[in-house]
């Protein structure tokens, strides 16, 4: 009830503010942001603090509001190419969900320990890589498609794997060095 009274009062103020610009405690929108670079194809960090528009699309808020039912601390970021949402689930699982320009959905990344690494997907990463302790887990679920990638080290070494339709594919790989 609490998110879906935040969401009607931030679309009715997104409605009235027109091109003024909008200063509501309902929804804290950030002009920019740094992203790593495998999102540079959904987002650009150009600074567009100069602007006053209505930057998010009344699509996203509804998407949103759907979507993340029991989000909390939720902030909004507005890049070139769309909108990324920063929260919290019900679980206290950090979560951030992209959108394009139009305020279509593109994807959904959540962000969490091996404690609630799923069994089968367990079995996988176990069987295969003995040594190796995990520190973090991004599920990425895309309209299709759901994409894990485990974060992980070993003694000698980090490495971050993807697991995509059971198949497991090494995205990156760093060897551990000594400071002398």
């Amino acid at each position: 009830m609490k998110n879906t009274s935040r969401f009607l009062i931030a679309a009715a103020l997104l409605t009235i503010a027109g091109t003024s610009q909008l200063q509501a405690q309902t929804v804290q929108l950030n002009e920019s942001v740094r992203t790593p670079a495998r999102y540079n194809d959904l987002a650009s960090t150009d600074d567009l603090s100069g602007r006053t528009t209505n930057f998010v699309k009344s699509r996203a808020l509804r998407d949103f509001s759907k979507r993340a039912t029991f989000a909390v601390n939720d902030q909004w970021y507005r890049f070139t190419d769309g909108y990324l949402v920063k929260y919290e689930d019900m679980k206290g699982i950090s979560c951030r969900t992209d959108y394009d320009k139009l305020g279509n959905w593109i994807s959904t990344t959540r962000y969490y320990g091996k404690e609630l690494l799923a069994g089968d997907l367990r079995s996988i990463i176990g069987s295969i890589y003995l040594d190796f302790t995990i520190t973090t887990i991004q599920e990425i679920n895309f309209p299709k498609h759901t994409v894990y990638i485990i974060h992980m080290y070993s003694h000698d070494r980090w490495q971050n794997v993807q697991v995509a339709n059971g198949e497991v594919k090494v995205l990156e790989e760093r060897q551990k060095t000594t400071l002398n």
